[in-house]
């Protein structure tokens, strides 16, 4: 959540490129050399873009994750998310991301209660995913609502470290409840 400066090799959608440039960065896909690896979703992702990063992070570059989602749900399917190409680059080179940007982050709420001044107890996270969303919001301290709509069934719940303060079914059902 820092601004940093130097060379920067993304795999990712032009809303990261957007970002990154944004935050000072020297976007980089010809360079032999960069400060970062950043990898987010990308849907034209390509066997030369895993090329090029996992030589890059082989060389030091910082892995940097934007999230590690496994997948998406899109169109009535799920699809790969960027934690599949995180995992793809983590099993070729070896290396965990050296930080992850978005969830289960909890800095991201963090930031949202300084920026807003809002206290712990003001906050509801809501989400799919115990391992992402859900994950987030307890290292954060803050409540979470679990809705059974896409990434998690209730059954999981049990055997997940990270239990919801709330389920629900989906976000129609919660909101008629409160």
């Amino acid at each position: 959540l820092k601004r940093r400066v130097g060379s920067v090799y993304p795999i990712g959608e032009i809303g990261l490129i957007e970002e990154l440039t944004l935050a000072g960065l020297d976007i980089r896909v010809d360079s032999e050399y960069v400060d970062y690896v950043v990898v987010g979703l990308d849907r034209n992702l390509t066997f030369e873009k895993l090329v090029k990063a996992s030589s890059l992070l082989w060389k030091g570059a910082e892995f940097i994750a934007t999230n590690i989602e496994p997948w998406l749900p899109y169109d009535c399917t799920m699809i790969p998310g960027a934690g599949s190409i995180v995992s793809a680059l983590s099993y070729t080179t070896g290396r965990k991301p050296d930080y992850i940007a978005g969830k289960p982050n909890p800095k991201v709420v963090e930031y949202v209660l300084q920026k807003y001044s809002v206290d712990k107890e003001e906050v509801l996270v809501i989400g799919d995913s115990l391992g992402t969303d859900i994950a987030m919001s307890v290292k954060a301290g803050v409540d979470s609502l679990l809705v059974l709509t896409g990434a998690t069934k209730r059954e999981e719940v049990k055997y997940s470290e990270y239990k919801p303060t709330y389920i629900a079914e989906n976000l129609i059902f919660f909101l008629k409840e409160i």
